[in-house]
């Protein structure tokens, strides 16, 4: 899915300028900074770039970046005239292996602090993350949110299911205390709102007949090692210098192992 002719491209480049153009007055020095920290625009700003059937308006530019960028990226903004309208710091919450982030439920996990700017009605948030920029979107409560943009680049972790308005839904995630909605029906709700379908496995969404496939374990399957830039993602490069905050592993989960048995015996 990586491999792109010059026009499509060029649109993916384009459409990348106009949201850095989106989010400051001067595009060059946020991209520029971000590069010095290895910083990423992510949340639904980059949904929206990877899917922009979306019936919705991002409400805000997320901007996720490790410790010791965070006070450049928020001085910058400062001089783009936001004022700082809440900094507060979170639990830390993360795992020491990939493949035991899925056990972690807590909301914000990967992050250690967030630093909320506002001009007017415009918002950026600065995530200040637990190592790589991109740590916090390993423990994410759906694959929707699991894709960003470097300044030089994109990149999105599940662009089959993306690519289509599919998300995989973490339960255990959706149903902490620490969520800001502990209600699953109004999750899927909103996010039908917003134009995304939900499931706990791709194979939720297969029809009678033939009837449920075997999963093959690959990259859309939730119980599967993935990292940001493996092959299952979709990388676009603009530059040779691209994607460098890759790195951050994960397993996703939000199913146990028996549930994966039973959707395999189908």
């Amino acid at each position: 899915m990586n491999a792109q002719t010059a026009p499509q491209l060029a649109e993916w480049h384009r459409r990348h300028g106009e949201v850095f153009s989106s989010a400051a007055r001067d595009p060059a020095g946020l991209q520029n900074l971000l590069r010095l920290h290895d910083g990423i625009i992510g949340g639904s700003t980059a949904v929206l770039f990877f899917y922009p059937q979306a019936s919705f308006t991002p409400p805000n530019i997320d901007i996720f970046v490790p410790s010791e960028g965070e006070k450049s990226i928020v001085d910058f903004f400062k001089q783009e005239e936001y004022g700082v309208d809440e900094a507060t710091l979170l639990p830390i919450a993360h795992a020491a292996l990939p493949d035991e982030k899925s056990l972690v439920v807590t909301y914000g996990a990967g992050i250690q602090k967030v630093t909320r700017l506002r001009r007017g009605s415009d918002v950026v948030n600065v995530f200040t993350s637990i190592g790589r920029a991109t740590e916090p979107l390993s423990y994410m409560w759906t694959t929707l949110l699991m894709c960003f943009l470097t300044p030089d680049g994109a990149c999105c972790a599940y662009p089959t299911l993306t690519s289509i308005g599919r998300g995989l839904y973490h339960s255990g995630r959706i149903l902490s205390h620490t969520f800001p909605s502990g209600d699953a029906l109004a999750v899927n709700k909103y996010c039908e709102r917003r134009g995304f379908e939900l499931a706990a496995h791709p194979t939720n969404w297969f029809t009678l007949p033939p009837g449920p496939e075997p999963c093959d374990r690959g990259c859309e399957c939730p119980l599967t090692l993935r990292r940001f830039g493996d092959a299952g993602c979709f990388n676009l490069r603009f530059t040779a210098a691209a994607l460098n905050p890759h790195g951050s592993q994960w397993v996703f989960g939000g199913i146990t192992e028996d549930f994966h048995a039973a959707v395999d015996s189908m």
